[in-house]
C-alpha cells in the first residue's frame, strides 16, 4: 500500500517547508524538513496508526525566517 504523503505549498517563490505532525491529543508524532527551494516535503506514514492527524506547515525563506504557515488535517487509513 501507499505509506507516503507529499505536502506541497503553492508559491511563486521557492521556500523550505517545515512540518510538524501531531496526534489529536497534541503529541508531536513527526518533525519534517523539506529540501530548500522545493516547496514540498514527504512524510512516510509507515508505523503510524489509522486516524486523523494535524500538520503545522511553515514556509521558510532562504534565511530561515517564517514566510507563511497553515494547519492541515491528514487522514491515515489502513
Amino acid at each position: 500500500g501507499q505509506n507516503r504523503a507529499t505536502i506541497q505549498y503553492a508559491s511563486s517563490q521557492p521556500g523550505t517547508l517545515r512540518v510538524g505532525i501531531y496526534t489529536l491529543a497534541g503529541e508531536l508524532a513527526a518533525n519534517l524538513l523539506g529540501e530548500p527551494g522545493l516547496n514540498q516535503v514527504s512524510w512516510d506514514a509507515t508505523g503510524f496508526s489509522s486516524g486523523l492527524y494535524l500538520a503545522t506547515v511553515e514556509v521558510l525563506n532562504p534565511q530561515g525566517g517564517k514566510k507563511d504557515w497553515k494547519i492541515l488535517k491528514i487522514m491515515v487509513v489502513r
